[in-house]
């Protein structure tokens, strides 16, 4: 098991493919000077906010889905993708 350092470069922090280094370096800086609690917080609520939207396309697809059942559908699909990606 490797240790993770956060001086590491991290896919998920290196610079899109439209952004240069020095702009991506300051947006780093950005999100290291905001406290971990927010972060955290932030985190969540885009999860929240894209576990909606996930919803409610689901429904959309499938309108006659009790709420149970989307829930149960969309815990499927992304266990399923993640078992995928494994």
């Amino acid at each position: 098991m490797t240790s993770y350092s956060p001086d590491q470069t991290d896919a998920r922090l290196r610079p899109g493919r439209d952004t240069d280094a020095a702009s991506a370096a300051m947006q780093l800086a950005a999100i290291r000077r905001v406290p971990p609690a927010d972060r955290l917080r932030d985190a969540l609520e885009l999860s929240e906010l894209i576990r909606g939207i996930a919803l409610q396309k689901l429904a959309a697809r499938h309108p006659g889905l009790s709420p149970r059942e989307l829930t149960e559908r969309f815990l499927a699909e992304g266990v399923g993708r993640m078992v995928a990606d494994e």
